[in-house]
């Protein structure tokens, strides 16, 4: 599993099902995904969002694996089982279960919304497996694969502002690859930016679909990055 290869997928899917004036949008890892797939076939795409993540490979990206080894620590046969298979026991138990490991109670709300149930069976959504098997090209970017390409269309970034996946100094890489983007940091989010602040980021997306760019003084949590 790499960038390249979801950039396909992405790329297929547009094809299979017909799709015009498609705008990408994806977060972190989705994020880069778009990306990657703007850059392979820019023809394809009238508009790209891209939220709290940027071109540039950071360290601070590998925080995010002990997520996913939590994750795929947890025995859902057994707890599905002693919860009935059902998905709100089973919720509920990780809720308290994982006070220590996430202490942050929104944060632990927002992982386990991966969690689905059929035939009684519960089990995560994202393929685990795949993620930690391919973790040394997920963390980066491919940028020998991707250079000299660009995407140049309407781009919204959006950066948090207390987060470690995108900052100012990554301004000059995304323009890069994306010059028309307009980059944008809301006050008081993490790298959950759309969990953070949801009526702001659905005010953004509605607003970049609406036009290209985005008026910020409109708003009073939205800084630009230039």
């Amino acid at each position: 599993m790499s960038y390249l290869h979801m950039s396909k997928d992405i790329s297929k899917v547009v094809d299979d099902l017909k799709l015009q004036q498609v705008c990408l949008l994806g977060h972190s890892m989705g994020g880069k995904a778009v990306m990657c797939a703007s850059l392979m076939t820019p023809e394809k795409y009238d508009k790209l969002v891209v939220l709290d993540i940027s071109p540039v490979t950071k360290p601070s990206v590998q925080s995010l694996y002990p997520i996913v080894d939590l994750l795929s620590s947890v025995n859902l046969e057994e707890i599905g089982r002693k919860c009935g298979g059902n998905l709100a026991a089973v919720r509920s138990f990780l809720m308290e279960d994982w006070k220590e490991a996430v202490p942050d109670f929104t944060m632990r709300a927002f992982l386990l919304t991966n969690l689905e149930v059929k035939d009684r069976k519960v089990f995560w959504r994202v393929n685990l497996n795949a993620i930690k098997n391919c973790w040394q090209q997920i963390k980066s970017f491919p940028e020998k694969e991707l250079s000299g390409r660009v995407f140049d269309r309407p781009t919204l970034v959006l950066a948090a502002s207390k987060g470690d996946y995108l900052s100012a100094s990554d301004v000059p890489a995304i323009r890069k690859y994306f010059p028309q983007a307009q980059i944008l940091q809301i006050a008081n989010t993490g790298h959950w930016i759309h969990f953070d602040a949801p009526n702001t980021v659905i005010s953004l997306l509605t607003s970049f679909m609406q036009k290209e760019s985005i008026d910020v003084t409109s708003y009073t949590d939205v800084t630009e990055l230039k």
